[in-house]
């Protein structure tokens, strides 16, 4: 893998999974600082998506994610079966503003925010 130039490091992030986290080492002495990768606690974007938008996606409720399992592929619950490129599109066609972002979620964009000014 080439060195990160160090002119463009400002705007570059590295979202990884908890399961593919073993990267970060290698990706740092990339160039990246580390303060541009963030390790998100979950393994899967599906598990940072809005509750309620997952319930709506299987009909159910937001108190069932408990039950969710989103390491397979598909993904089924309450009998209905979704691949993950399906489940995302579903959520990012229903996503809207009033909808709350997962707190990481949150501080990922903060930083992108904070790093755009």
């Amino acid at each position: 893998m080439p060195k990160i130039n160090p002119s463009r490091i400002l705007g570059l992030f590295v979202v990884l999974d908890k399961q593919i986290s073993v990267r970060v080492p290698r990706i740092e002495r990339q160039g990246l600082p580390s303060d541009n990768v963030v390790l998100l606690t979950q393994n899967g974007i599906e598990y940072f998506y809005p509750p309620e938008l997952v319930a709506e996606a299987f009909c159910c409720t937001a108190e069932d994610g408990v039950k969710w399992n989103f390491e397979n592929e598909p993904i089924e619950f309450n009998g209905i079966r979704k691949t993950k490129k399906e489940l995302a599109q579903y959520i990012a066609n229903a996503l809207k503003d009033a909808h709350q972002l997962h707190p990481e979620i949150r501080g990922l964009v903060s930083q992108i925010q904070a790093a755009c000014k």
